[in-house]
């Protein structure tokens, strides 16, 4: 296996391990969402998934495609990382 070859299978674990936190956080969203209120319980803390999770997802694909390819980093919109 080359360094390159080697490089990329590490990009891809890591990319790997960010998907299934991703699929974590979802199925956390899902439980928090039939059960969690904010502070005056009419409505849900976090009304869609992308404020729940979205932001630091992104950011996490970003830091790990800066590492091995700053030119292949995915683009965060403004709104994304503005907290919401």
């Amino acid at each position: 296996m080359t360094p390159r070859e080697y490089q990329l299978q590490i990009e891809a674990a890591q990319l790997k391990e960010i998907d299934k936190k991703h699929a974590i956080h979802e199925i956390a969203w899902a439980s928090m969402a039939v059960e969690q209120t904010n502070a005056s319980g009419n409505s849900l803390k976090f009304d869609t998934f992308d404020k729940f999770f979205e932001r630091d997802y992104k950011k996490a694909i970003n830091k790990i495609k800066q590492e091995f390819n700053p030119k292949a980093a995915v683009d965060i919109p403004s709104e994304v990382l503005v907290c919401q």
